[in-house]
């Protein structure tokens, strides 16, 4: 696993643990055991994502993303919006977490592509001059 990077590393081990018994996703704490065994001495410097993977599996995410049909990266988005409301952490945190769960379980392909975005907001500070709509007039 060395030159993996931290995400690559804990998709890694928990591709190969879930190749091994299909059902530790529904075991979190064997789970945790799995992946730091797996991960070996680089588990201490992976323990954040670590507790990501074995939380998101407390909330059954791997039966969900494999229950949903058909997965899209709306549906992508969306648990991620779950993850992180119900768990209280940043959508950065949840979208990292799915992306790790969807890739070890065969989603790759869809964690790579383009995820929706919400559009950016306009900030205006106080003495920017109001937005001038474009001109309808020709050009001459």
């Amino acid at each position: 696993m060395a030159g993996l990077t931290a995400d690559a590393a804990v998709v890694d081990a928990l591709h190969h643990a879930l190749d091994a018994d299909p059902t530790a996703g529904s075991r979190p704490g064997q789970l945790r055991a799995e992946l730091t065994a797996r991960l070996g001495e680089l588990a201490p410097s992976h323990r954040p994502q670590i507790h990501q993977v074995v939380a998101a599996a407390e909330d059954n995410l791997p039966a969900t993303l494999t229950r949903v049909a058909p997965l899209t990266s709306q549906s992508l988005l969306r648990l991620s919006e779950e993850l992180a409301t119900g768990r209280g952490w940043t959508r950065a945190t949840a979208e990292r977490t799915i992306a790790i769960w969807a890739t070890a379980l065969g989603f790759g392909d869809l964690v790579a592509s383009s995820w929706p975005r919400e559009p950016l907001a306009v900030t205006v500070l106080p003495g920017d001059p109001p937005a001038t709509p474009p001109s309808t007039e020709p050009l001459r």
